[in-house]
Parts: structure tokens; C-alpha cells; sequence
């Protein structure tokens, strides 16, 4: 079974509630952020010697893009394939494949159902911030049909992003906002993503969100002060760290260890993007996720196993799986 999107006709054609101008544009710059880090990550690599920690306990990727991975990857098979082909331990309990572009929810497209028949895979849907100006009534309705699905356990990513301004910011503040909204209908965690917009995110958050919702802050890389405000405001808000925690100067790793409390953790590959020390210039998959871990683990000064334990028991709260 084949989830490539077809030789790319589909990502730049104009079917579907938003088009496709939206999805290339969000994988372009994707593209180049993961371009930078990766001369950064891999300048970094050659002043360390990286010893990755692994455990038999179980691990999820919390947050990836499997669709793209597989495209990146030249993948044609099933996930089962993919799994067979990288040899994953047997402790990977499976993956949170996002899709947040407008052209993921075509009518004329099943990936994403047939990402979510197969095992250790589940979804999560929304639109992100870089594709805001295409957020319709239309486009919602169809977002919606996807909380229906069984294996589906949040709406987003979603939120708001200044760094880039492929949204006009007024556009991604109102589609932020419907979109919590949606997640407390379908009673689902929320996804948010957010760079270089931190104040408008607390303020939309506090007028939006309430207190009591399963927040994942995806990719978390803000201040200590935007750090301690949301951890303080939202209970149930959790911090999902990428590959980019393994970089020596990586400003994550101060919140890692310093700031944020274990039981509020979660890691993810952001898969394709975001590839760890010692895989950096490689398509980020899920089982990269056991680097993350470790760096992890390091930061806080606990053994291996109580990591994992510690980190898979909060996705289960977050996600319910």
C-alpha cells in the first residue's frame, strides 16, 4: 500500500478546502529550518561523542509526520514495512501522525485513513498557523470528520506563528482560538504550536482554553518566563521536546533540566524535521525518539527505565493511549 501523495501533483494542486500552495509553502520553510539546524546539529556533533541510553521499556513518538517521512524516505509500503526496514525494538508502542495542511483532508485523499488502519499508528488534525488564511467553514467540517475516527486523539497543531508570517497574524489569532474551541467540543487534546508569538498565544490561550484541557506545546522552545506561565495557567499542559534537545547549546536543554518537572515531559521526532544528535542531516523518524530519551534522561540525572516510564505514563494522560 502506497501513501505517497503522487509524484507532488496533489501537495501543489489547488484540490481540497485550502489548495496546495499552503502545504508547499509550510514544507518549504520546514525545509529550511531543518536545513539550519542541521549545520548547527551537525557542528555540534563533531565536538561530542554521543552514548544514547536505550531501555526494553515501551515509547511513543508523540508527535510526527508520517505522511512526509514517507516521501522523504522514498517509503512505498506500509508502516509495518517502515518498522521491518529500520528495525525498531520491539519496545516502540507506535506513533501520533499530525496532519495539519489543508490538502490532507481532500475528499480525493485517503492517506490518513489508511495511515490509521494500520497498528501502532494514531491521528491527530488540525490546521497550521502557516495555512490560517485558508481556514473555511468547509475545511472545518472536514477536520471534524476526523475526530469520528476510533484512533484519533487531538485536534492540532494549531496555534500561531510570527517567525515565518505566512498567515496574516489577526487570521491565525481567530483560527487559533476556533480551533481550541473545536478541540473542547470533540473533547480532544489540543496540539499548539508556537514561535516567536508568545505573548498572543498566553493571551489566547487564557481566553480560550480551559484550564482543565490536555494541552501538548509541541516542539517547545520558548522562554523561561513563557514556560513558567503556561505551566502555571494549564495544569494538563504538557512540553513535547524534539531532537533538538540532544544539541549541546540548545536552549531546551536549560528547561529540561531546570524548569519543567519530569511529569510534565513528552518527547517527539517532529518527524521528518528536527532529526537528533547522532542522526543529524537524516529524515527524523519515530525510532529516533530513543535519542531524545536519553538526552532526556541525562538532563534530569534519572536512570534509563524510570525515564521512559516516567515520559510514556504522561502521553498516556495527555492522549489516553
Amino acid at each position: 500500500m502506497s501513501y505517497r501523495l503522487g509524484g507532488g501533483e496533489e501537495q501543489g494542486s489547488s484540490r481540497g478546502a485550502g489548495g496546495g500552495g499552503g502545504q508547499r509553502q509550510y514544507h518549504q520553510h520546514q525545509h529550511q529550518h531543518q536545513q539550519s539546524q542541521n549545520q548547527q546539529g551537525n557542528r555540534q556533533q563533531q565536538k561530542q561523542q554521543t552514548q544514547i541510553q536505550t531501555s526494553h521499556e515501551p515509547f511513543i513518538d508523540t508527535h510526527c509526520h508520517l505522511d512526509i517521512i514517507f516521501e522523504r524516505t522514498r517509503h512505498s509500503g506500509s508502516f509495518q514495512d517502515f518498522i521491518e526496514k529500520n528495525s525498531y525494538p520491539g519496545n516502540f508502542e507506535g506513533a501520533i501522525s499530525v496532519f495539519c495542511d489543508p490538502s490532507a483532508f481532500s475528499p480525493s485523499l485517503r492517506i490518513w485513513r489508511d495511515l490509521l488502519a494500520e497498528d501502532k499508528v494514531y491521528g491527530s488534525f488540525g490546521i497550521h498557523p502557516h495555512n490560517a488564511k485558508y481556514y473555511t467553514d468547509i475545511l472545518e467540517k472536514q477536520i471534524e470528520e476526523t475526530m469520528a475516527h476510533p484512533k484519533t486523539v487531538a485536534w492540532g497543531e494549531c496555534g500561531l506563528d510570527y517567525h515565518y508570517n505566512n498567515s496574516p497574524h489577526d487570521v491565525q489569532q481567530k483560527v487559533f482560538a476556533r480551533q481550541i474551541l473545536q478541540a473542547v467540543k470533540f473533547k480532544k487534546a489540543l496540539v499548539v504550536h508556537s514561535r516567536d508569538a508568545e505573548e498572543d498565544t498566553l493571551k489566547i490561550m487564557r481566553a480560550n482554553c480551559p484550564k482543565d484541557l490536555k494541552v501538548h506545546l509541541h516542539c517547545h522552545g520558548g522562554s523561561e518566563q513563557f514556560t513558567r506561565a503556561m505551566m502555571n495557567e494549564f495544569p494538563n499542559l504538557f512540553f513535547g521536546f524534539t531532537g533538538a534537545l540532544t544539541f549541546s547549546n540548545s536552549p531546551q536543554r536549560k528547561l529540561v533540566q531546570n524548569i519543567i518537572p519530569s511529569e510534565r515531559l513528552l518527547v517527539e521526532t517532529d518527524g521528518p524535521y528536527m532529526a537528533p544528535v547522532p542522526y543529524r542531516g537524516s529524515t527524523a523518524h519515530p525510532k529516533m525518539v530513543q535519542s531524545i530519551l536519553s538526552a532526556m534522561a541525562d538532563l534530569k540525572g534519572l536512570p534509563i527505565d524510570e525515564m521512559y516510564r516516567i515520559v510514556r505514563k504522561n502521553t498516556k494522560t495527555v492522549y489516553g493511549i
